[in-house]
């Protein structure tokens, strides 16, 4: 098994969000919804922690889809270098991204990611999601953290690979 699997197999967990039961109540709170005349534009995926960390995420959001919602799902894109990642954000209709920070310090501070993984890896995930991705997509929270994340995004053409785990 490469790191790469190790790293990825440690932050993907089954059943963070049990994803019948949160397609079940969904759909309770559509219909509850819907009875009063009201409209709903998305549902929204934004567990207590990062959605992606869940193997279960693109089964929530067929379920979610199969009720007629459009779904949208919120991230920190640090696993986004993750084929079967991005695989699971397809079907989602919008998809926000916003890493915590464009620094890596800043960002090792921020998120605690597992010691090996870079923020050059996840810009670059990003980056693949972003053209491989058909829906809506939203990136950052301000001009200066989208401008550095396109820039060093943009620089790096190669595998984006772990970096050796600092000592």
């Amino acid at each position: 098994m490469s790191s790469r699997q190790r790293i990825g197999h440690e932050h993907r967990a089954e059943n963070l969000l049990q994803a019948d039961e949160v397609v079940g109540e969904a759909a309770r709170r559509l219909e509850e919804l819907d009875a009063v005349g009201e409209h709903v534009d998305y549902v929204t995926v934004v567990p207590d922690g990062e959605p992606t960390l869940d193997a279960n995420l693109g089964r929530l959001v067929e379920g979610l889809r199969a009720l007629g919602a459009r779904v949208a799902v919120l991230s920190n894109g640090s696993l986004l270098w993750r084929e079967d990642v991005r695989r699971d954000l397809q079907e989602a209709d919008l998809v926000s991204v916003k890493p915590d920070a464009a620094r890596e310090e800043t960002w090792r501070r921020v998120n605690r990611p597992h010691p090996r993984l870079r923020l050059d890896t996840v810009i670059q995930g990003i980056r693949v999601f972003s053209e491989e991705y058909r829906g809506h997509t939203h990136l950052g929270d301000n001009a200066c953290q989208r401008h550095s994340l396109r820039r060093r995004a943009g620089g790096d053409s190669g595998d984006p690979g772990l970096a050796p785990a600092p000592r």
